[in-house]
């Protein structure tokens, strides 16, 4: 299921609570966009020493913002728990500790983030990141924000100042200056080239965090608020917004780089402008990306008939016999032939999904954010790499290899897989981000 646009498994969290000591047993269920806990405890334990103790183990929006203590679970005649029983029994507060608002600005942002982020209550020293906010929610806050009070209210003002008595005091400090999409996550020494962050459909620089913790201090670490997109919005524009911040901050390269999910197919393509200008790229480094087929040159032309536009991941696999993997190099012709065939079928499944929701969309209007992300993404043509890329890979998404096969007919043999443990979410996690700069530190500034 989904909680504030993050996929969350219960039985996951579930499995992290029970193994608490004082735990015997616990169900967790999703209730008005928030997560609740029910316990059984073989001895009594405090709600806010169970989320701490979670929060070492998973990222904050997969710990619960209430748990309830049970001496047993309400049972159906059956025998079985009862599930709807325990949604009435309920909190009607959350456990965490709450600072009240003191003046009109902290009361008019508590409303806006509670209805916002459908939590009640809301403190004051609440962090919108470990309430589960996100990018997508960030939009419709500034929005309301700005609607409520007049002026308007910069998204990367919320990455530095979290909370809403941060905020506020920003608000009404003239002085304070948001207005840039470069994010500060850790100053470091001036003199290091700063290591650039680009992230995902949803906003996340979680993995920054996980850089931040693992990495020398001394290490410069910038995030990159992502352009505001619409419907004329294309990952080159992306890609160039980004480079232009970048400059004003580095003018000059080696330019090291990360991206994660969405932002790391932008990462790649402002690696490819930077080289274009005769930039240096020493690092690109690309976590859980997207698949990117890239067309042979020779079909390009077919890309203009809409007829064959959605045809472009056929068209690759037909004739990029390599694009396989060295581990099918080693098979013989009847299994390689079986492979193929296996990847076409999958390949035209996906090609008839793609145009069965691309005509829905476009009847609907879909205006969806996680869906104009995807679009445009399908919809760029990557070039070849003229730089090598470090690619890192979730456990979860590394089979089949179809998911991520295209970088290898992107950079050839300049391509370096590594795999991190874990999902498409978890992989950013700071257990995760300590093992990817083991494996590439020899690549960070020095």
């Amino acid at each position: 299921m989904k909680i504030r646009g993050f996929r969350i498994e219960l039985g996951e969290i579930e499995f992290a609570i029970n193994q608490h000591p004082a735990v015997k047993d616990s169900i967790v269920l999703a209730q008005s966009q928030r997560l609740i806990a029910y316990t059984v405890a073989q001895e009594s334990v405090e709600p806010e020493e169970l989320q701490r103790f979670l929060k070492q183990s998973m990222p904050s929006y997969m710990v619960p913002s209430a748990i309830v203590e049970l001496a047993t679970f309400p049972l159906t005649a059956n025998g079985k728990v009862d599930r709807k029983a325990l949604l009435d029994i309920a909190p009607a507060i959350s456990t965490r500790a709450i600072s009240l608002p003191q003046t009109s600005i902290e009361h008019q942002l508590v409303q806006i983030w509670q209805e916002v982020l459908k939590v009640e209550p809301i403190g004051v020293e609440d962090d919108f990141f470990e309430l589960g906010g996100h990018s997508l929610l960030m939009l419709q806050l500034a929005a309301k924000m700005e609607q409520a009070l007049g002026k308007p209210i910069p998204m990367a003002m919320l990455y530095q100042v979290p909370t809403i008595r941060q905020l506020s005091q920003a608000i009404a400090d003239k002085q304070s200056d948001f207005s840039s999409a470069l994010i500060q996550f850790q100053a470091g020494d001036s003199t290091r080239s700063p290591l650039f962050c680009i992230p995902g459909a949803t906003g996340t620089f979680r993995f920054c965090e996980g850089l931040r913790a693992h990495l020398d201090p001394e290490q410069p670490i910038y995030g990159i608020q992502e352009l505001s997109i619409d419907s004329q919005t294309t990952l080159e524009m992306m890609a160039n917004h980004a480079i232009r911040e970048m400059q004003q901050f580095q003018p000059e390269g080696p330019y090291h780089i990360i991206g994660y999910s969405m932002g790391a197919s932008v990462a790649y393509d402002i690696a490819q402008q930077l080289h274009d200008q005769g930039q240096e790229v020493a690092l690109l480094a690309l976590i859980a990306p997207g698949n990117m087929m890239a067309i042979p040159e020779q079909f390009t032309v077919l890309q203009k008939l809409p007829v064959v536009r959605n045809f472009y991941l056929l068209l690759e696999l037909l004739t990029r016999w390599n694009a396989f993997g060295v581990e099918s190099r080693s098979l013989k012709f009847r299994d390689r032939t079986v492979l193929f065939l296996k990847k076409v079928i999958w390949s035209l499944k996906l090609i008839v999904r793609m145009i069965l929701f691309g005509a829905i969309d476009h009847l609907t209007g879909n205006t969806d954010p996680y869906w104009r992300h995807g679009w445009i993404v399908r919809h760029y043509r990557p070039r070849q790499s003229a730089f090598p890329i470090q690619l890192f890979i979730c456990e979860q998404e590394a089979r089949p290899s179809e998911m991520w096969v295209s970088w290898r007919t992107l950079a050839d043999d300049q391509l370096t897989v590594h795999i991190l443990p874990g999902t498409h979410l978890s992989c950013v996690d700071k257990s995760a981000m300590r093992i990817l700069i083991q494996k590439i530190a020899h690549l960070f500034p020095k």
